[in-house]
């Protein structure tokens, strides 16, 4: 009886590689800080332009100086506002590229941890079927 025991051998068992290791997620891109714009440096060389123009145009007595001073003031003014308005845009168009790109990537993590979840359970229950697998196969 010795003599069997000792040539029986279990089949051994096999063990799945489990997806292992650490995920780090990489900070969100800090958005960038608003452009700060003075009013003041906006607003003052077109206002001493005009207030110039106007002394002189006084001094020598022509409405015509006058007339184009106004005109000029008001050209450089509405390209003040205007450059401020689309430095303001671009700002934001930058700061929504960053939040996308982030999303994109949080997405795709998501995506690589879903399927490594799903391999991880397809080889758990491999090595360790249910009650009702387990009788199916004896069947």
């Amino acid at each position: 009886m010795n003599q069997f025991a000792t040539e029986i051998q279990r089949t051994p068992r096999l063990v799945p590689d489990y997806p292992q290791g650490e995920l780090r997620l990489e900070d969100p891109a800090k958005p960038s800080e608003k452009p700060v714009f003075s009013w003041m440096t906006i607003l003052i060389p077109p206002l001493a332009m005009m207030s110039i123009s106007i002394f002189l145009s006084l001094m020598i007595r022509s409405h015509y100086i006058l007339i184009s001073t106004v005109g000029m003031t008001m050209v450089t003014v509405i390209m003040s506002i205007v450059t401020y308005n689309s430095n303001v845009k671009r700002h934001l168009e930058k700061n929504k590229k960053l939040e996308k790109k982030y999303l994109d990537y949080l997405f795709q993590i998501r995506y690589e941890l879903k399927q490594a979840a799903n391999r991880q359970r397809e080889s758990m229950l491999y090595v360790h079927p249910s009650v009702e697998t387990c009788m199916d196969i004896s069947r």
